[in-house]
């Protein structure tokens, strides 16, 4: 019996620690002004490609404009389109500093936690 109440504990924890931590758009903003700043330099990801010849206040004023959250209370899953709509860029978000490219072949090294 406190072999199960333990583990109702741990899951609770942990759910509550994913809903207090889901990303908002501040967030996914700034990891997505980190991630212009890293791709000047190799250009591969094509979001970042589509974002690297942006000037600064073009790039912020994309993100904002472009960008739709959609939350899940646990995590939240960001869409990123041009101003044609022909490019859309998923990324789902948790713990407010880990996002994970969605669409197939957007390939990135490693899960950027900063």
């Amino acid at each position: 019996m406190k072999k199960r109440l333990l583990t109702i504990v741990i899951i609770g924890a942990i759910l509550a620690f994913f809903y207090t931590t889901n990303p908002t758009e501040a967030d996914f903003i700034s990891y997505v002004e980190k991630q212009v700043k890293e791709a000047k330099a190799k250009k591969e990801d094509s979001l970042k490609k589509f974002l690297v010849g942006l000037n600064e206040e073009a790039k912020t004023l994309a993100v904002r404009e472009g960008t739709t959250r959609k939350d899940y209370y646990l995590f939240s899953i960001f869409e990123v389109s041009d101003n044609q709509g022909n490019h859309i860029h998923k990324v789902i978000g948790f713990a407010r500093k880990i996002f994970l490219p969605l669409n197939p072949g957007q390939k990135d090294e490693l899960p950027n936690i900063y």
